[in-house]
């Protein structure tokens, strides 16, 4: 069947002024009301949701016929077929609609895809506007090219799109299945993918969606999965939220939706799953919410995929929206869509706003929430309702608007328009008007046209024909205003505003209806009545017309009943008033010029009414007794009972006896209510006995009889101390103080007793009644066969009077003589054996005996179905690897009973260690850690009594290699991995590298340089037998990492050997005189070779030259040749040796002293030591001469209370400055060459100092404010600079520096953490101080942390928790609030996750990701789920169910896995007929429960459950029996046969199996060793007696026993023989 394509719309009417040219007749569609459309392909695979949609609108009728105020004004059914629309039906009458949707077939099919978008678009065209349209398809759209007529007819209808997808045509990224998605996002829908069979899902919210009107909250398109989390605000006046979540198909299993409440509390499923119209499918997820909590909801949403969730629901508040080129004061002169491009502003006006309430801002969002535009909403000047934003231009694209603002009750309210829009491209000019403008008599009235255009224009008014007034003319887009002053009747009719430019023209129109004022409401009061009086409301109106008056309450329309009333003068009446009357009334009067309303109130007093419990009470002398009385009333009641309320009476006696008053009043009068108290005596009875022993047939009677008793003793008859609740037979009559049998049979034989029992005590009185007869036992087989392990039931039937006891023996021994638990006997004598052993092949008798005798009965039970053990195959050899673990299985394939499993190790019984460990009661062995001491030969015995088998396994060691050090010896143990001491050989050298391996079976080797294989053809190596690697010859390419690396089926080994090839340093001979003028540069070179790299070093006259640089080659670079003369030495060393080589090098110069350009100001601290340089430089050394104010300073001169030192290298040192050495320095140099002269000019200041007491290290938590101090003092005032990480701190907004150094840092982020210097300083020097900052950042847990994992048993599961946090913060993971110990199946490891080795079922639970450091703590709940093969206990064993016919049986699938598995059923090997009425399964398809039990519904019924872990399976063995009933189609209970006649007498019953028959005669049990007793003879099949000769001796009763597996049933068959007048005859029997 191809795919097709089913459109449903539900389009809801709010009729919208602007719209008008889409609009039908406004007079004649009632405002408000709405179109139900059917848009259907009657393509052949649309037949099963053909159905639905009938049934499902069969349904939504039914909802709207019972509304009383009808959103549904007309159905409209639109099919089609590719490529051809049929025949459209539009009516109003429901039931014809239905009639017709009746008749649609479906036809042809199997193409895909389909014309849908061609069906969308006519629904559009003939249906109302705002309509909200559901596509039902199974195929993708052939006709996508229409996707922007659909999208332009939306914006026009302000229509919405829900698409319900069964199918896709299997391709989702098509442009035909995009344009659904575009569709639905541009108006308010949603793509839902379905199976077929939830159709009817989708349909049932629907007819939940037609009875009330909708307000939209939200919408939002995500176009990746992920967990999204949402505020929804929730105002006052909301009556209903709900919230539609869609997914992709391929999201099944991570689609889900969350919410809470304003109080954080989550909202459970059950809170809504019964709510009707609530989806809860795979993909969709629709939450119906009744009367939401006012507040911010919380919305969490989880997907994979792309999805898109919708909130929307019942409320009073919304809005309409227009655009204008200017602000307006109506929002019917708005346009529908703003021009694009052009300046706009949007006016939005608000319904159902109470004030204070108002809209706060108006935003612009596209599909995803995210804002276009947001502006503060502002109120219009003149209409209260009306607020607009603007101006802006309107976004490219569509967008939604909406509007956020608080209500009267100061909640949140947010509401978006139900439709995207779209700007639209004006050409020519285009006017607007209302469809309908509304004026009163002799009022006046303004006509607006609103206009676009571009270019300048020319507008006429117009009325009818005639027009008025002449041409205006505009330059740009405008409104033109043509004012009625004072209107009348004549000026009614239509309007029309007509625009012209050179671009086009165009003509609005509107029709002016006038009207009168509406009706004024006056004198209205509340009213205060008691309950049962009338209650009077009067509505009296001031209007030009009679005005029709009408009453409301709850919205509901008050009209006459048997209680209420209203006058035709407006006057309300309630003849009756009760509390269910309280509350406000609506008083509507209408006229032909609107509606007036105006609310009253009714309060309803209620006289006290008193309860009490109980009216009437016997009490026991000495036991507590208490009586309540309970009052209601408005206003509430004040009540007592002396001297409590409740009267409690501890110890009664005969005075406490009488009537009890109890009393409550209030202002609306007082009651009283009474309660008789009586004292109890306890019963005395007397029973009667007319015959305690009787013969079969006789009558008997018991009577009881109360002697005395207070209250009233309850009389109940006892059989054998049971009650007797009904009579146990036809012939028994049961009465308060009778027992009567008629023809008493041997199962009347008892005790009987009668009881009186009243509050007071109880009197019983016993007989008994007794029926004799010698015991006989119901023949039954003599041999029993039962498999073994099965159980059995040995019958034991006796009849006799008394009942018989029966006893059961074996072999002679009584069987409670055995006190072997696995014999039961049951309660009608049968033995029942649980378990059947070989054991109980013996012979079993039943011996039952009364006083009147016994008899016996012997059974040979036969053990059968052994069957002898069968092992699987398993492979004869396992290897056990060093250090893992091997498991060898033992499986039992067959054996009868179980067989007993063994395991043997070398000829030993295996004996359980740490390291062998006996599973599944020897199923399994599992060796651990694989150790040497394991080996062996191991043999699994499995032994039952049919016979035993042998699975024989040899098991092998295998040893991981390992590597020994070269140093060690024979005996010491190797390693895995080995790292010898570096090597290093001289070039040209012959080297063996060891590599000693140890390892079973014996690993292969290779060899490794800097991971490139050596080969063994390599000329350069020779591998030597014992795995040494020779190398012949060292150079530097056999310098790098060697690896030997050994391998075999355990693991591996390796070893790691460096090796390095040194050569000594070689240099170049070369130039060794050089001459150089000063400020030259130099460059000496040095040639060099060596390995490894030389390193160069130049020495001047045996010092190393520093202000100079050594190239790569090693040649000397100084920029600038300085005055020297001397060697210059080149010297190049390596590990191998040392070579050098030296040159002779002479540079002159005249004396330079640096800086001396300009004066040097030099500052110095108080006491200090001050130090002033004079660097002179000069071939040969230059001489110098200090000066101070041009007098000569010399070496150790006292110098104004100090001593000054000229030093070695020309320095002057100064001890002890003070203030006195102002002034100014010089120093002169000179030599052969010249001279040159510096001068200092001396300052002296007083240093800084830091001194406040900061510590070196502040810890701050993030967020806070970090503060350092950082006071210092000194001459002058210090400057304070501060560094972070050697990095200048530049002040900002956020890090400031005060007056007196203290750094602060507002809301200290991870960022600010390091080292910060604090630097004071001045002239004199400077003060640091050093302070780390560390930020503690709060542990957060990241969002890429899954809340969910799920895992198949046996799987590793690593379950991380991503953290950030400084410091680094400690993971700790609970599980059920206990922290989880590292183990060999569990552990944490070092970076926090959590592992799982194996996973099992008890992994399965909330695990708790706790992270903490010294800033705080975190946490997050983790769900683990394991998904194990599904557990069905016992699911080898068959179970029986035997069912009487039309009896309800229920089978029940144990089946214990999570998550629930998929299951399915099915009868006798074939699938189950789920669709048959008869059967019922849960939910979970665990239980299946048949109603009534058919003959044909017998067999054997297979549960299966399988998830991804496995599957699993059990049988039930199901008979259905027919219980044994009197049937007398073939037999009769009353027979007659003529003396002398031939008579057969069968049982007349029926049942299945077919019941066997035993016949009693005389209390003679009939058998076919004993066939004839006095002329009596049994059948050769047993079943009935035959009489061959009839004498009056026979007549009487027969007694047949019938016994099936549904029960037994006794049978009296009478007989009458009629005597032929004239013979001999005698009194016949019984």
């Amino acid at each position: 069947m191809g795919p097709s394509t089913v459109v449903l719309s539900v389009l809801l009417i709010a009729l919208t002024p602007h719209l008008g040219d889409a609009l039908p007749n406004p007079t004649m569609v009632p405002p408000g009301t709405s179109s139900l459309t059917f848009v259907f392909d009657i393509t052949g695979s649309m037949f099963d949701d053909l159905e639905q949609v009938r049934a499902g609108a069969k349904k939504i009728y039914e909802t709207v016929l019972t509304q009383r105020q009808r959103l549904i004004y007309n159905y409209v059914l639109v099919p089609f077929h590719d490529p051809d629309l049929g025949e459209i039906i539009d009516t109003t009458d429901a039931l014809y609609f239905q009639r017709q949707l009746g008749k649609v077939h479906v036809y042809g099919g199997g193409d895909c895809p389909e014309m849908t978008l061609t069906g969308i678009k006519k629904a559009l065209e003939i249906s109302l506007p705002s309509s909200f349209i559901y596509v039902f398809t199974d195929a993708r759209s052939k006709d996508y090219h229409l996707e922007d007529q659909v999208i332009n007819l939306i914006q026009e209808k302000q229509s919405s799109v829900v698409f319900v997808m069964t199918g896709d045509c299997g391709n989702r990224t098509h442009p035909g299945f995009r344009t659904y998605e575009k569709i639905a996002a541009a108006s308010f829908g949603q793509v839902f993918h379905l199976q077929k069979s939830d159709v009817s899902a989708v349909l049932e919210y629907v007819r939940h969606a037609v009875q009330q009107k909708k307000v939209h909250l939200s919408y939002e398109v995500r176009d990746r999965g992920g967990s999204t989390v949402r505020q929804i605000p929730v105002d006052k006046h909301m009556t209903e939220l709900t919230l539609s979540l869609s997914g992709d198909k391929d999201d099944e299993d991570f689609l889900d939706i969350s919410i809470k409440d304003p109080k954080g509390n989550v909202i459970d499923r059950n809170a809504y799953s019964k709510e009707g119209g609530t989806i809860d499918l795979k993909n969709v997820k629709l939450i119906r919410l009744k009367d939401p909590m006012p507040g911010n909801w919380q919305v969490t949403t989880n997907s994979r995929l792309k999805h898109t969730l919708r909130v929307f629901g019942h409320g009073t508040i919304d809005f309409k929206y227009g655009f204008g080129a200017k602000p307006l004061e109506t929002i019917e002169l708005t346009r529908p869509r703003p021009v694009d491009g052009q300046t706009t502003y949007l006016m939005a006006n608000m319904t159902g706003l109470i004030p204070p309430g108002t809209p706060v801002e108006i935003s612009l969002i596209d599909y995803y929430g995210h804002p276009l535009y947001t502006h503060p909403a502002s109120p219009s000047k003149t209409n209260p309702y009306l607020y607009f934003v603007g101006p802006f231009v309107p976004p490219k694209g569509l967008f939604f608007v909406q509007v956020k603002g608080v209500d009267d009750q100061d909640y949140e309210f947010q509401r978006i328009a139900p439709t995207a829009i779209g700007s639209v491209s004006v050409g020519g000019p285009r006017a607007y008007m209302a469809q309908i403008t509304t004026a009163f008599i002799n009022k006046p009235v303004n006509l607006s046209c609103v206009v676009e255009s571009t270019a300048p224009y020319s507008l006429r008014w117009k009325h009818g024909d005639q027009y008025l007034g002449p041409p205006l003319f505009y330059s740009e887009s405008d409104t033109s205003t043509w004012t009625i002053n004072e209107v009348t009747q004549k000026e009614r009719g239509d309007y029309s505003c007509e625009v012209s430019s050179a671009h086009g023209n165009h003509t609005a129109r509107t029709y002016l209806e006038t009207r009168e004022p509406p009706p004024h409401i006056f004198n209205m009061r509340n009213a205060s009545v008691t309950v049962g009086q009338p209650a009077y409301f009067h509505c009296q109106t001031q209007s030009a017309s009679k005005a029709e008056i009408r009453w409301l309450r709850h919205g509901q329309q008050i009209g006459r009943t048997p209680n209420t009333m209203v006058f035709q003068n407006g006057t309300l009446v309630i003849w009756r008033a009760s509390r269910a009357d309280i509350g406000g009334y609506e008083c509507q009067a209408r006229n032909g010029g609107g509606l007036s309303t105006q609310n009253v109130f009714l309060s309803v007093y209620e006289r006290p009414t008193i309860f009490v419990n109980p009216s009437s009470l016997d009490f026991v002398a000495g036991k507590r007794f208490n009586l309540s009385c309970r009052a209601s009333g408005d206003p509430h009641p004040e009540h007592y009972i002396a001297p409590n309320n409740d009267l409690i009476i501890n110890n009664p006696t005969s005075q406490s006896a009488g009537v009890y008053e109890c009393r409550a009043q209030n202002t609306a009068g007082s009651a009283s209510g009474y309660s008789d108290v009586r004292e109890a005596r306890p019963p005395k009875i007397q029973l009667k006995n007319s015959k305690e022993m009787v013969s079969r047939g006789e009558y008997v009677e018991l009577q009881c009889l109360v002697l005395e008793g207070s209250p009233q003793p309850k009389i109940k008859w006892f059989k054998h101390n049971r009650e007797l609740l009904y009579p146990l037979h036809e012939n028994m009559v049961l009465s308060d103080s009778y027992l009567r049998i008629r023809n008493v049979q041997d199962t009347d034989t008892g005790q009987y007793s009668c009881v009186a029992e009243n509050m007071a005590g109880r009197e019983v009185a016993q007989t008994r009644i007794q029926v004799g007869s010698q015991p006989s036992i119901v023949p039954a087989p003599d041999t029993v066969r039962v498999n073994i392990e099965r159980q059995v039931t040995l019958p034991c039937r006796a009849v006799g009077q008394p009942a018989p006891v029966i006893v059961w023996s074996k072999n002679g021994v009584l069987l409670h003589e055995l006190d072997n638990p696995r014999y039961k006997q049951l309660d009608d004598g049968s033995l029942l054996i649980t378990g059947a052993d070989l054991e109980d092949q013996d012979t079993f008798t039943c011996t039952a005996k009364n006083e009147y005798g016994e008899s016996q009965k012997s059974i040979n039970v036969i053990i059968t179905g052994l069957v002898a053990p069968v092992l699987g195959h398993v492979p004869p050899e396992e290897q056990l690897i060093e250090g893992h673990d091997l498991r060898l299985s033992c499986v039992v394939v067959l054996g009868t009973p179980r067989p007993i499993l063994q395991w043997y190790k070398n000829g030993l019984p295996v004996v359980p260690t740490r390291s062998i460990i006996i599973e599944g009661a020897g199923s399994g062995l599992l060796l651990r850690n694989g150790n040497p001491k394991d080996e062996g030969q191991y043999k699994c015995v499995a032994s039952s009594p049919a016979g035993n088998a042998t699975l024989n396994i040899n098991v092998s060691m295998i040893k991981r290699p390992t590597v020994k050090h070269p140093n060690a010896t024979e005996e010491e143990y190797g390693d895995e991995h080995v790292e010898t001491e570096p090597i290093k050989a001289t070039e040209g050298e012959t080297i063996d590298l060891p590599c000693r391996i140890d390892g079973r079976p014996k690993p292969t080797i290779t060899w490794m340089l800097d991971g490139r294989g050596i080969t063994a053809d390599n000329k350069d190596y020779t591998i030597l037998e014992d795995n040494t690697l020779r190398i012949h010859k060292t150079d530097r390419t056999t310098t790098g990492r060697f690896v030997c690396t050994a391998v075999n089926a355990a693991g591996e080994a390796e070893q790691v050997t460096q090796l390095s090839v040194v050569a000594p340093p070689l240099i170049t001979p070369g130039n060794t005189n050089y001459n150089l003028i000063e400020g030259h540069p130099i460059v000496i070179p040095c040639d060099v070779h060596g390995e490894p790299q030389p390193e160069i070093q130049w020495f001047l006259n045996d010092e190393l030259v520093t202000d100079g640089w050594v190239d790569e080659d090693g040649s000397l670079h100084i920029e600038t040749a300085n005055v020297f003369k001397g060697n210059l030495k080149c010297v190049a060393v390596n590990e191998a040796g040392r070579d050098e080589m030296t040159v002779s090098v002479t540079v002159h110069t005249i004396p330079k002293i640096f800086g001396s350009e300009q004066q040097q100001v030099v500052e110095a601290s108080v006491n200090t030591t001050l130090l002033m340089p004079c660097p002179a430089e000069g071939h040969p050394v230059p001489k110098r001469v200090w000066s101070y104010d041009n007098l000569p300073i010399l070496d150790g001169d006292e110098f104004y209370g100090t001593t000054a030192h000229i030093l070695e290298d020309g320095s002057l040192s100064l001890d002890n400055v003070d203030f006195d050495h102002l002034g100014r320095f010089e120093c002169k140099v000179s030599n052969v060459a010249g001279e040159d002269t510096l001068v200092y000019n001396l300052k002296v200041n007083q240093p800084p100092k830091i001194v406040s007491d900061t510590p070196g290290t502040i810890d701050v938590i993030q967020g806070l404010t970090l503060e350092i101090a950082c006071k210092a003092v000194g001459r002058p005032n210090p400057t304070i600079t501060w560094e972070k990480d050697g990095f200048q701190v530049i002040p900002s907004s956020v890090v400031t520096v005060d007056h007196s150094g203290t750094l602060r840092i507002h809301n200290a982020r991870v960022d600010n953490a390091g080292l910060y210097r604090c630097t004071a300083s001045n002239p004199a020097g400077s003060d640091t101080r050093d302070t780390k900052v560390i930020i503690q950042e709060p542990p957060t847990i990241t969002g890429d942390t899954p809340d969910n994992y799920t895992a198949v048993a046996g799987d590793k599961v690593e379950m991380r928790c991503q953290v950030t946090g400084n410091p680094q913060p400690k993971i700790e993971w609970h599980k059920k609030g206990v922290p989880v110990i590292d183990d060999d199946h569990i552990r944490v490891t070092e970076d926090g996750t959590l592992v799982i080795e194996e996973a099992q079922a008890g992994d399965e639970s909330f695990y708790t990701c706790k992270v903490s450091n010294a800033a705080g703590m975190t946490e997050k709940l983790v769900r683990l789920k394991v998904t194990t093969i599904p557990e069905i206990p016992d699911s080898h064993i068959v179970q029986t169910e035997v069912v009487r016919l039309n009896n309800p049986f229920s089978l029940y699938c144990p089946v214990f896995s999570t998550p629930l598995p998929t299951i399915t059923w099915e009868l006798s090997d074939g699938p189950l007929a789920e669709m048959d009425p008869n059967i019922q399964l849960s939910d979970d398809r665990r239980r299946l429960h048949v109603e009534k039990a058919r003959i044909t519904d017998a067999g054997v019924y297979k549960c299966i459950a399988r998830n991804d872990a496995g599957s699993s399976s059990k049988s039930f063995d199901v008979e259905v029996v027919v219980p044994i009933n009197i049937d007398e189609s073939k037999w009769k209970r009353k027979m007659s046969v003529l003396e002398g006649g031939r008579v057969e007498i069968g049982c007349p019953v029926s049942g299945l199996p077919a019941p066997e028959i035993n016949w009693i005669v005389e209390g003679r049990i009939m058998s076919r060793e004993s066939s004839e007793f006095q002329g009596v003879r049994l059948s050769e099949d047993g079943q009935t007696l035959i009489i061959d000769s009839a004498t009056a001796d026979h007549t009487g009763q027969y007694h047949c026993v019938a016994q099936n597996k549904a029960g037994s049933l006794d049978v009296d068959v009478d007989l009458n023989v009629l005597i032929i007048k004239g013979k001999n005859s005698s009194p016949g029997r019984g």
